[in-house]
C-alpha cells in the first residue's frame, strides 16, 4: 500500500492542513483516492474503476451545463479522474458535499473544451503529481456555493436536497464565513494557451518544493490568465467570462486572506503575448526564489500583472516578478501593477520588473503603496524598467507615503541599446530616504538610446552615506533632466565605501555624462537645502558631452559645494 503514499512529510503536511482548516478526514482514505458520488441530483453522478482511471459519467446535464456531486473527490498519485462529459458540454460544475478535503495528486481529465469548475468548502491540496488534462478552463475553490446569471444557486455546503440546475453561465463565487485553503505542493497545473486558471479559497499556498524554480511552473497557462485570490470571510468574487479568459472581480469581498510562495514556486503565463495575472489578498509573501513570470516571446502584445493586497506585498531570496519582453519578440511588454499597503523587497537579486530584450516596447511598472516602499539588501535588485534591445523602456512610477532604499537596493530605469529609456517619478508624501554606497534611483542610458527623466516630489529627501540620485548617460544617448521638489528638505550628507574596491564614494544628486552625449539639467525646489560631510551636488562631463545647468529654488541653504566641470569622477 506504501506506492500511493509520497513520504511521511507530505502526509504530515496534509494532516496540519485539515487540522488548521478545521476538517475531520480519514487520512488513509483520502490518500488512496476516493471518488463517492452522492444522492442529491435529479440525475446522480456514477464512478467506474477500469485499471488507475476513475471514469466520472451521469450527473446531471442543463443546456451546455453538467453538474457533478460528490460525497468526497481525491485522485491518489499514478491514478487519474477522468470526466467522461459528452462533447458539447461547455462547463462541467462540481461538487463536494462531505467533510472532507480533496488531495488531488493525480491527473484530472475532461473530454472537449469544457471549462472545469471544482467547489470544495472543506480544502483542496494538489499533491506534487497532480496534473490537469483538460481543454478549458479550470477554476478550483473553496467557495460554498456557485451563482448562475438567472440567480439560481449550486451550494456545496450545506448542500441543497434538490438543487435547481441551469442552463445559464456561472456568474460568481459566493463565500459564506471563513473559508478553507487551497495548497500546492510542487504540482504542475497547466491549462491551454489561452485558458484561464484560477485558486480562490482561503488562505492559498504555493510550494515548489523540489522541483525548484527551473523546472516546470507549479501554475501555467501561457499566454493566458492565472488568478489567486484569498478570500477571509462573507463575500462574493465575480466571474466575468471574456472570449477564452474568466476574468474574475473582488468589489464584493471585503476580507482577504494570505497568499504565500514559497521553495522555488513558479507561476508563468508567458507566450506569444504575455498573459495576465491577478493575485488579490490580504498579504502577498514570495520567498525562496519564488517566480512570477509574463514574459512576451513573440508578436503578441502582452498582459497584465496585477497585484493587489489590502496590506503588503513582500519579496525575499532572490524571488521575481517580471513581465519582459524576449528577445527576438516583437509584441509590446505587459504592465505590472502593484497596490498594497506596504510594498518590501528584499535579499539578494529579489527584483520587480517591466523589461524588453527585444524590438516590442517594454511595459510600464507602477507601485501604488499607501504606507511605505522599502527595498534592502538586494544589490543587483529592487524595482526597475529597462531596454536592451531596439524597444522602449517603460516608465516607472512609485506613490506612497515614505520611500527607503538602503544596502544596495535600486530603483532605476535604463536602456543598453538604441531603445528610449523610461522616465522615473517617485511621489511620496512624507520622506524619501536613500542610504548606502549603490543605493538610490537612477535613469541611465549605456547605448544610443536617450535616458528617461527623474522626478522626485516630497516633503523631505535624504540621501546619505554614498547614496545616489542620478541621471547619466555612458554612451551616444542624451542623459534625463533631473526634477527634485522637497517642501520641506532636501539633505545630502556623508560618504561612504565601495564594495568593489574600498574607495570613499560621495553621497551625490548629479547629472552626468562620461561620452558623448549631453548630460541632463538638474533643478532642485525645497524649503532647505543641507549639502555637508563630502556630499555634492553636481552636474558633470568628462568627454565631448557637455555638462547641463543646476538651479535651486531654496529658503534656506546651510552648505553647497554645487559644482559644473568637465573631467569629475566619482570613484
Amino acid at each position: 500500500m506504501t506506492e500511493n503514499l509520497h513520504g511521511s512529510s507530505w502526509l504530515l503536511r496534509l494532516i496540519i492542513f485539515l487540522a488548521i482548516n478545521g476538517a475531520y478526514v480519514n487520512v488513509w482514505d483520502c490518500t488512496f483516492a476516493q471518488i463517492t458520488p452522492d444522492s442529491t441530483l435529479p440525475n446522480n453522478s456514477t464512478v467506474k474503476l477500469e485499471g488507475n482511471t476513475r471514469i466520472i459519467e451521469g450527473g446531471t446535464q442543463a443546456g451546455s451545463n453538467l453538474f457533478h456531486s460528490f460525497e468526497q473527490f481525491s485522485v491518489a498519485g499514478g491514478t487519474q479522474a477522468y470526466f467522461n462529459n459528452a462533447i458539447e458540454i461547455q462547463n462541467i460544475i462540481s461538487r463536494v458535499t462531505g467533510a472532507s478535503a480533496s488531495m488531488i495528486d493525480g491527473v484530472i481529465k475532461a473530454n472537449g473544451s469544457a471549462n472545469l469548475f471544482f467547489l470544495n468548502p472543506n480544502g483542496i491540496i494538489f499533491g506534487p503529481n497532480a496534473q490537469l488534462d483538460i481543454k478549458g478552463s479550470f477554476l478550483a475553490s473553496t467557495a460554498n456555493r456557485l451563482k448562475f446569471a438567472d440567480g439560481a444557486v449550486f451550494s456545496a455546503f450545506p448542500p441543497q436536497s434538490t438543487p435547481l440546475l441551469t442552463v445559464s453561465v456561472p456568474i460568481g463565487l459566493q463565500f459564506q464565513g471563513t473559508a478553507a485553503g487551497i495548497r500546492v505542493e510542487g504540482s504542475d497545473l497547466e491549462v491551454q494557451p489561452g485558458k484561464t486558471l484560477a485558486l480562490v479559497g482561503g488562505d492559498l499556498t504555493l510550494q515548489g518544493g523540489e522541483r525548484g524554480a527551473l523546472e516546470q511552473p507549479n501554475l501555467a497557462a501561457l499566454g493566458g490568465r492565472i488568478e489567486l485570490a484569498s478570500v477571509a470571510g462573507v463575500g462574493e468574487v465575480s466571474l466575468n467570462q471574456k472570449d477564452n479568459d474568466w476574468v474574475l472581480g473582488y468589489a464584493s469581498v471585503n476580507n482577504f486572506g494570505d497568499i504565500r510562495l514559497e521553495d522555488g514556486a513558479y507561476v508563468d503565463v508567458s507566450g506569444a503575448g504575455g498573459g495576465d495575472v491577478q493575485i488579490r489578498s490580504s498579504n502577498l509573501v514570495l520567498t525562496g526564489s519564488s517566480l512570477i513570470y509574463a514574459d512576451t516571446q513573440g508578436t503578441e502584445p502582452g498582459g497584465e500583472v496585477l497585484v493587489h493586497t489590502t496590506k503588503a506585498v513582500t519579496l525575499t531570496e532572490d524571488s521575481r516578478i517580471t513581465a519582459d519582453v524576449l528577445p527576438e519578440a516583437t509584441g509590446a511588454g505587459g504592465n505590472v501593477t502593484i497596490e498594497t499597503g506596504q510594498l518590501s523587497i528584499q535579499g539578494d537579486r529579489s527584483i520587480i520588473r517591466a523589461g524588453t530584450l527585444g524590438k516590442g516596447r517594454g511595459g510600464n511598472l507602477t507601485v501604488r503603496a499607501s504606507e511605505f516602499v522599502e527595498l534592502a539588501e538586494t544589490t543587483t535588485g529592487g524595482l526597475l524598467t529597462e531596454t536592451q534591445g531596439a524597444g522602449n523602456a517603460g516608465n516607472l512610477t512609485i506613490d506612497t507615503k515614505r520611500l527607503s532604499v538602503r544596502d544596495g537596493a535600486q530603483v532605476s530605469t535604463s536602456t543598453q541599446a538604441e531603445g528610449q529609456g523610461g522616465n522615473l517619478s517617485v511621489t511620496a508624501s512624507d520622506s524619501v530616504e536613500l542610504i548606502g554606497t549603490d543605493s538610490g534611483l537612477f535613469t541611465l542610458t549605456l547605448g544610443a538610446g536617450n535616458a528617461g527623466n527623474l522626478t522626485i516630489d516630497t516633503k523631505r529627501l535624504s540621501v546619505r552615506n554614498g547614496a545616489l540620485v542620478s541621471t547619466a548617460t555612458i554612451g551616444k544617448g542624451q542623459g534625463g533632466n533631473l526634477f527634485v521638489i522637497g517642501r520641506d528638505l532636501v539633505e545630502l550628507q556623508g560618504t561612504g565605501i565601495s564594495p568593489t574596491d574600498g574607495e570613499q564614494v560621495r553621497s551625490l544628486l548629479t547629472t552626468q555624462t562620461t561620452n558623448v552625449g549631453n548630460a541632463g539639467d538638474l533643478r532642485i525646489i525645497t524649503g532647505q537645502l543641507i549639502v555637508g560631510n563630502g556630499a555634492q551636488i553636481s552636474t558633470t562631463s568628462r568627454r565631448q558631452g557637455k555638462a547641463g545647468e543646476i538651479e535651486v529654488h531654496a529658503s534656506d541653504i546651510l552648505t553647497l559645494p554645487m559644482r559644473k566641470r568637465r573631467g569629475f569622477q566619482r570613484h
